[in-house]
């Protein structure tokens, strides 16, 4: 008697422990479950937000190609212009240095009358 009254008292303590268990899981499995849904929820709204970002980077990205096209000179349509501008660069080179040449030359004291008549001069009375 004693022996089953002692299997009966571990019998319900088990039983209490199975209950306290089971209700514990319960709680848990209810903790996981809205978890999970936060966590499905919070990818939803952050695919929804890189979505927007993703949008908004290929609008402003359009915008800009755009401007491109619009505001800024292509290759192909500067090679004209930069033939002339060489031309005109290289004309005006040429023209300062022939402008130096010509001032060297000037000032060659040779090249003034009163050394040329002191010089001729010089060579008629020998």
């Amino acid at each position: 008697m004693a022996d089953d009254q002692l299997n009966q008292e571990t019998l319900a303590r088990v039983d209490e422990r199975t209950k306290s268990i089971q209700n514990e899981l319960s709680q848990l499995r209810g903790d996981l479950k809205s978890s999970a849904e936060d966590i499905t929820e919070k990818i939803r709204e952050t695919e929804r937000r890189t979505v927007i970002r993703i949008e908004n980077l290929e609008h402003g990205a359009s915008e800009i190609f755009t401007i491109l096209d619009r505001e800024y000179v292509k290759k192909a349509e500067f090679g004209p212009i930069k033939i002339v501008v060489y031309g005109f660069v290289g004309l005006l080179l040429t023209a300062i240095i022939t402008a130096m040449i010509t001032a060297a030359i000037h000032q060659n004291p040779l090249n003034k009358p009163e050394v040329v008549q002191s010089f001729k001069n010089e060579q008629q009375t020998k």
